[in-house]
């Protein structure tokens, strides 16, 4: 067996001082696959470890992650995640539990292995009843690309509460270029408020651009603007990126985020250092949503103006990063393990669906969502 340590450390003040501290040490089995995961959390950046936490992965003799159990130290309810998988690999259902919900998901494929369905049922508080329900249909063209993505969410007698409608757009390299959401928050048939983001990449297929734009009023007008600039080394590994915030749309920018990114020789990522560019810091916010800043604890989706350590809506991204919500903070991470192993067994290459945050980014399974640290294992960027 061999192991690896991670280290995040985060400067939120910007005053050259570490305000906290993160330390993942994954432990492999000879197949390369992440048997164990100890996540140590220094808030203080003190050396002293306020949160610890330890998944154990159980793989069947195919690598197919077939069980994790989430023991944190204090709490004697773990949250267990198994799954199962059909003749071809494929990932047909999830069960997700603890103490307090059970949620399962059914997925069904096409012939040529493409996703094409996942209901989620939840039994949010144990009691043997559903009363969640959340189903999503992908409708993908010739190269099975995913072109559409329509996601109802709802009660157990059949009622749709929330309907989001995404449509996907491809360069002739089969890079995402654009993606649209039209968010029908009442599924009353109308549309509330959509927004665009846009893709560009390098000529080596890396991402160097994300352009969010929002139409909160359906008046063809951009009313906010979120951008990702991403800048690599020689050896196509992501070194820089620099996130801004224009909340108004009219030129001005409201934040600036720069997230910076080094490697020893070995290609390893031994450090990942983010802070906000304090000369540029007049965010207000706009309809109670506030941008994803790598380190903090905004990166969350915003329900009722709260801030919740689970969420109720599982959030589709089909490229995302991980971070791991902890007691109401959500924490990023500085690097995936290897084989982009999630908790839950979602994987980069993988949807998890649900709604997604002002990036196109959101919440993946039980408990971990995405926020605006990069994907960095095999260049995959948000």
């Amino acid at each position: 067996m061999t192991s690896s340590i991670t280290v995040l450390k985060y400067d939120a003040n910007v005053d050259g001082k570490i305000d906290f501290i993160i330390t993942t040490n994954n432990i492999y089995d000879n197949k390369g696959n992440v048997i164990k995961s100890i996540i140590e959390y220094d808030y203080g950046a003190n050396g002293s470890i306020d949160i610890m936490q330890t998944i154990n992965r159980t793989y069947d003799n195919k690598s197919n992650l077939i069980e994790e159990i989430l023991l944190e130290q204090g709490n004697n309810s773990p949250s267990t995640v198994n799954n199962t998988y059909d003749k071809k690999g494929n990932l047909i259902k999830s069960v997700i539990s603890n103490d307090y919900f059970t949620d399962t998901i059914n997925n069904s494929y096409d012939n040529q292995g493409n996703l094409i369905r996942s209901v989620l049922e939840s039994d949010s508080y144990n009691d043997g009843s559903i009363d969640f329900i959340q189903t999503t249909n992908n409708i993908y063209d010739n190269k099975g690309q995913l072109t559409q993505r329509i996601l109802e969410e709802g009660e157990a007698d059949g009622t749709i509460d929330y309907r989001m409608i995404t449509n996907f757009a491809y360069d002739n390299k089969s890079n995402l270029t654009t993606k649209n959401v039209k968010n029908d928050t009442n599924a009353d048939g109308s549309i509330d408020y959509e927004y665009t983001i846009d893709y560009t990449y390098d000529n080596k297929g890396n991402q160097t651009s994300l352009i969010n734009k929002f139409d909160y009023n359906l008046d063809g007008k951009t009313d906010s603007i979120y951008s990702v600039q991403n800048t690599y080394n020689n050896k196509g590994q992501l070194t820089k990126s620099v996130l801004e915030v224009d909340e108004n749309g009219d030129g001005i920018i409201d934040q600036r985020s720069i997230s910076t990114t080094t490697y020893d020789n070995k290609n390893n990522l031994p450090e990942l250092t983010t802070a906000l560019d304090k000369s540029v810091d007049n965010l207000t916010g706009k309809n109670n949503q506030q941008p994803l800043v790598a380190g903090t604890d905004s990166s969350y989706r915003v329900v009722g103006n709260s801030k919740t350590g689970v969420m109720r809506r599982y959030v589709a991204s089909d490229i995302f990063s991980p971070s791991q919500l902890v007691h109401g903070k959500s924490v990023d991470f500085a690097k995936v393990v290897d084989k982009n192993v999630l908790f839950g067994g979602v994987t980069a290459n993988q949807v998890s669906f649900g709604n997604e945050d002002i990036f196109g980014r959101g919440q993946t399974l039980v408990g971990l969502s995405v926020a605006n640290t990069h994907l960095l294992t095999n260049n995959i960027q948000i």
